[in-house]
């Protein structure tokens, strides 16, 4: 298990997802879809992993790479590896 099974929001979830997908084969196969909801200076981004082309963990933050940290402990947790 690469990390808490309980969220963390200190803990690097993207790298650790990037590193199984890499130990594993798959990084190719990652894909990040982006949608931005509300104005500029009060936006949620909402980042989305999709592993040959389904998708695997969802994540929502006030920056696009805020938000890729709990779409990588989702898709961790679907993954098996937490």
């Amino acid at each position: 298990m690469p990390g808490p099974a309980i969220y963390d929001p200190n803990f690097d979830y993207t790298r650790e997802f990037n590193n199984y997908l890499q130990a594993t084969g798959q990084a190719a196969s990652l894909q990040w879809a982006h949608e931005q909801v509300g104005q500029n200076d009060r936006a949620t981004h909402v980042m989305t992993a999709y592993l040959n082309g389904q998708p695997i963990g969802t994540g929502k933050a006030t920056t696009k790479n805020g938000a890729k940290r709990p779409a990588s402990y989702h898709a961790l947790v679907a993954l098996g590896q937490i």
